[in-house]
């Protein structure tokens, strides 16, 4: 397959034409640069959700592609249901614990969309015992789960007060102080005030959704969270934190990561605003973010959405420092 790779023709592969053929446009060589991909149903519901926002944001500006987004959404939640539903379905075990309550974040979208009652039903009938499960489990809901707040639930729990009623507000109220309790005793001892993952991949993208679920509950209930629990994840990332005061976010900051793994996988890779995980925890107490050796994907490699969850957090945080003035 190497071999075959490094001899690619370039061109489409057409199935009238003998191996070796080519008619200028395409080639009877099989096409050597294949590309294998699965359904996770938890990647369809993630989907669903985007569509149904994208619809949104489409309305107005391109009517007819925001109905497109529309149906493509509602389609895509009937498929994963019925995948979901298969007993027959072998899905990787992971992938199953990645995708639990995955569903929740798509019925809320596609009922602020729609205003159907019926996604808001079971969007109420899951939310609760969502949250409850996380809160059964305090490592999950202060550590992977609640920092990656989209796949938690509990994202979705505050994003929908606007559409939901006073009842509904008072009853989160209670998991919100649940939440602060866990959070603060997860960062005792720890002088930058942001969760430090241990684990083999660093803990930038965590703090930086630590803080964005923090900025959700802060803007529905700043008596219990202040702003500052929204700052913390951006200071963290900006230079705040143990090893050196250099900036995770690429170009950013006034000393910054210059090097980093990219999407070539190959090279020593200059990528302007791309966040690299950072610091990993060396057992049993080193805390160690190589500068000048690129491929410890762990500690330096830039993914997009952690690129994207840092663009957020620092809107976030601008919008909090004008609401001071």
């Amino acid at each position: 397959m190497g071999d075959a790779i490094n001899e690619t023709d370039n061109l489409p592969y057409n199935p009238n034409l003998k191996p070796y053929e080519s008619d200028g446009l395409s080639s009877g060589t099989l096409d050597d640069r294949w590309a294998f991909t699965n359904r996770m149903t938890f990647l369809d519901y993630q989907t669903a959700a985007t569509l149904a926002e994208a619809s949104r944001v489409l309305r107005g500006y391109n009517d007819d592609l925001a109905d497109r987004s529309l149906a493509c959404a509602k389609k895509l939640l009937e498929e994963a249901d019925a995948a979901t539903l298969n007993p027959n379905k072998n899905e990787d075990p992971f992938m199953k614990v990645m995708g639990k309550g995955s569903d929740v974040n798509t019925v809320l979208q596609l009922y602020i969309t729609t205003k159907e009652k019926k996604y808001a039903n079971r969007f109420l009938d899951q939310i609760w015992p969502t949250l409850d499960r996380m809160i059964e489990s305090t490592g999950r809901f202060s550590g992977f789960f609640a920092a990656f707040g989209g796949r938690s639930g509990f994202n979705q729990a505050l994003i929908a007060i606007p559409y939901m009623d006073a009842a509904y507000k008072e009853k989160l109220k209670g998991y919100v102080l649940k939440y602060k309790e866990i959070i603060d005793n997860s960062v005792k001892g720890n002088p930058y005030g942001v969760p430090v993952i241990t684990s083999g991949w660093g803990g930038s993208s965590q703090a930086i959704n630590w803080s964005i679920t923090n900025y959700f509950v802060h803007k529905a209930f700043p008596e219990i969270i202040d702003a500052e629990y929204v700052y913390k994840g951006l200071n963290y990332v900006l230079g705040c934190h143990p090893y050196s005061n250099l900036s995770f976010v690429s170009s950013v900051g006034t000393r910054s990561k210059k090097m980093a793994y990219g999407n070539t996988r190959a090279d020593f890779t200059a990528i302007p605003g791309g966040v690299v995980p950072g610091l990993i925890l060396l057992k049993p107490d080193y805390l160690e973010n190589k500068d000048d050796w690129p491929f410890f994907w762990g500690e330096n490699e830039c993914i997009i959405d952690g690129g994207a969850w840092y663009v957020f957090l620092a809107n976030a945080v601008n919008e909090l420092q004008k609401e001071l003035k």
